[in-house]
């Protein structure tokens, strides 16, 4: 395990940072209700700044509880000093599952400090006093001003792989070769191939298979979602309610949900969304994708990322992006044309008290997770 800080001396150093006793910061550490929002959308300004060009109240609204049970999908955490908001730390709850036992915990995102007390610590606090609380702690992505949190308090797993399938040859070797004479000659060989392979693929796929739109998730997914499990693997839970809640309801992204179908059974669905990237080029985004443990599982995924290449050609994408935590998942990907490539953001981390979930993960079972285990919505 990683050699993380102590507990009692974190909250004693925080306390006198914050000019409390430990015991008024550990009772000020509450779910945040209706009467915080105000101040949590104006402390999520300071902290993300310009980038926050959402609708943040009702993203709250919908992520978090708030004073509801099960409106959202977990708590939002706050630490309070008197009326004042110092802080906050979101939370979903999440069941991990390996080998018939099913664990309960919480993944951590959203976390947030005043600028004022920053360096004090109070953020790793936040962190480890949820951690006393439950079994299993999950920090799935970082970034700049997370990396260094997750690190003290977290023992860090293998990295989740980034992986991208380009449409568009041209752009991307012009700025890795950082000259535009090779690159469009080059990638327009290469668009070509790519293209040739992906209609070979198409054209073997599985026939008895029938893609369609999918509006709603049902109760008829568990089946799926049984099947979906090999274990030889530690997966998240999920259901048709997480499902709809996480895809369907979501304020910040607009989803495209495809199912594939044998008949009347559901054997498979991808979740995509289209954005614009940073630099400015239209990407198609697979957020979720689930399919049996097995060979058929396989063919069904092969058949979905078609049809995902097809919708994203018709948006005039440049790539497809995808973030892959699962072996089968990633074996097809990269028989697609998909390849890895290296995102700082993508860590995965735990904290654990099972210790039958323990010795799995010390064993280096491998994680199912997808990019509908994160928010990273936009």
């Amino acid at each position: 395990m990683a050699r993380v800080p102590s507990y009692p001396k974190t909250t004693a150093l925080v306390s006198r940072a914050l000019g409390l006793p430990p015991e008024a910061l550990a009772a000020g550490f509450v779910a945040a209700t209706p009467a915080e929002l105000t101040q949590l959308v104006a402390l999520r300004r300071q902290v993300i700044g310009d980038a926050l060009t959402w609708d943040d109240a009702r993203y709250l609204g919908w992520r978090y509880d708030l004073g509801s049970p099960g409106r959202g999908g977990g708590e939002c955490w706050v630490v309070k000093r008197g009326d004042e908001v110092l802080a906050m730390l979101g939370s979903e709850r999440i069941r991990v599952r390996h080998q018939g036992r099913a664990v309960d915990g919480l993944s951590v995102m959203d976390i947030a400090v005043r600028p004022e007390f920053d360096g004090v610590g109070l953020g790793v606090w936040m962190a480890m006093h949820l951690c006393e609380r439950v079994d299993c702690v999950l920090a799935i992505g970082s970034n700049a001003n997370s990396r260094a949190l997750v690190t003290r308090v977290f023992e860090r797993l293998p990295d989740r792989r980034s992986y991208a399938h380009l449409f568009e040859f041209g752009p991307t070797l012009s700025r890795r070769w950082h000259s535009g004479v090779r690159a469009p000659v080059v990638g327009a060989l290469a668009g070509w191939g790519m293209a040739l392979w992906r209609g070979s693929v198409a054209l073997t796929r599985t026939r008895s298979l029938r893609i369609e739109p999918l509006a709603r998730f049902d109760a008829g997914i568990d089946a799926l979602v049984s099947a979906s499990r090999s274990g030889a693997e530690i997966a998240v839970d999920r259901d048709a309610h997480f499902q709809n809640w996480r895809l369907m309801e979501n304020p910040r992204s607009a989803y495209t949900v495809w199912a594939a179908r044998e008949g009347a059974e559901l054997v498979g669905w991808i979740a995509v969304r289209a954005k614009a990237s940073e630099d400015g080029k239209q990407v198609m985004v697979i957020e979720d994708m689930l399919a049996r443990a097995d060979d058929r599982g396989a063919a069904v995924l092969t058949a979905l990322l078609c049809r995902c290449f097809k919708q994203a050609r018709a948006l005039g994408c440049e790539r497809i992006t995808v973030i892959a935590c699962h072996p089968q998942n990633e074996r097809v990907l990269r028989r697609l044309g998909f390849f890895a490539h290296r995102a700082d953001a993508e860590t995965l981390s735990v904290r654990c008290r099972d210790d039958v979930l323990n010795a799995a993960i010390a064993a280096g079972v491998p994680w199912h997770l997808t990019g509908a285990n994160t928010d990273r919505d936009d």
